[in-house]
């Protein structure tokens, strides 16, 4: 397995992450599995990351963006230059253990409807593991029915990986790649929507171990930090899955019910906190770029409902049935936007 299992790449997605490159690439190169390629999918940089990668990793391939074009437009990209069996869509600020590669390998070749695998994520200072939270303990990432993120704990079910997705090779170009209109935040939600559109398994690998620096929310004086621009990005990703990857029989009532959440949502921000650019940058401006790629999103839409497999009463037993959000700012309190 260490010597002759099938070949796997590694895209290592960079953007202005030259202080992490030393910790990420070393560790997959000290990997017990050796069948493997590593590709460092560059943003167009600024801070001489692909110099040094050439300079310090030179058995390492380079994919170089010309300019900054968002992480699913820089995967695609480096997936283009992927030769493995196995492709593993990898975040620059992290550390593998050193069988990382190796349990994920034996998890995907045990099963060949296995088509995602999610290992486990950890904090990235090894002090901090004594600190972990139960979501921080949760193996993998869960989904609401609006296409909100929840915990897999709350959900019932992984969703899909988060900073690591071991996919087959085959199955990411059968399935499109990541959808390019993604600049952020999402992509890696939506990918693993069409691996279940699909009835591939998305299987945990609880041996495979890796420290991610990244979180998905800071905190300030106790209270949760976004921004802007983030919560742009979710909520018109979050109506965009649900447009192309929903029957029609679903968005009928799905809808509705989504549609009287957002208007209570972005009215709250407007009427009661009195956050006129909340309303208007989050929530007005998701609608109106959702209605300007709808030709975009209508095309995707025809594809995958082509070639699915299984119905949406399916994916619908995978996620958490009511509005997620409710509950994490029961828990949270309301987040401070920035």
């Amino acid at each position: 397995m260490k010597k002759n299992g099938p070949l796997v790449s590694v895209i290592v997605t960079n953007y202005n992450g030259k202080k992490y490159l030393v910790s990420c690439l070393g560790s997959l190169m000290s990997q017990t599995y050796r069948n493997i390629e590593v590709i460092v999918a560059d943003d167009c940089s600024t801070d001489d990351s692909v110099e040094f990668v050439k300079k310090n990793f030179p058995k390492v391939k380079i994919a170089v963006n010309e300019r900054n074009s968002g992480l699913s437009i820089n995967s695609n990209n480096g997936a283009k230059k992927a030769l493995g069996r196995y492709i593993i869509f990898y975040n620059n600020d992290t550390i593998s253990f050193p069988n990382f590669i190796e349990e994920m390998v034996k998890i995907a070749e045990s099963n060949e409807n296995i088509g995602v695998v999610c290992p486990i994520q950890l904090p990235y200072k090894e002090e901090d593991d004594k600190n972990m939270t139960r979501d921080q303990k949760d193996v993998g990432v869960g989904s609401d029915i609006y296409g909100e993120v929840c915990t897999a704990w709350l959900a019932g079910h992984v969703f899909y990986p988060d900073a690591a997705i071991f996919i087959r090779a085959d199955l990411f170009r059968r399935i499109g790649g990541f959808d390019q209109n993604f600049f952020l935040y999402g992509e890696d939600m939506d990918l693993c929507w069409r691996v279940h559109l699909m009835g591939y398994i998305i299987k945990p690998a609880l041996n495979a171990k890796f420290r991610h620096d990244s979180s998905c929310f800071t905190r300030e004086n106790g209270k949760v930090v976004t921004t802007y621009k983030r919560r742009h990005f979710v909520e018109r990703q979050n109506i965009n899955k649900m447009l192309k990857y929903y029957k029609i029989s679903t968005l009928v009532w799905i809808l509705p019910k989504f549609a009287f959440f957002y208007a209570l949502e972005s009215l709250f921000f407007l009427v009661v906190l009195s956050n006129p650019k909340a309303f208007w940058e989050i929530y007005v401006k998701s609608v109106l770029w959702n209605i300007r790629n709808f030709p975009s999103t209508l095309e995707n839409r025809r594809y995958i409902q082509k070639i699915r497999e299984v119905d949406d009463k399916y994916i619908l037993s995978l996620m958490y049935h009511r509005y997620s959000k409710i509950k994490a700012v029961r828990e949270l309190g309301l987040p401070i936007i920035k």
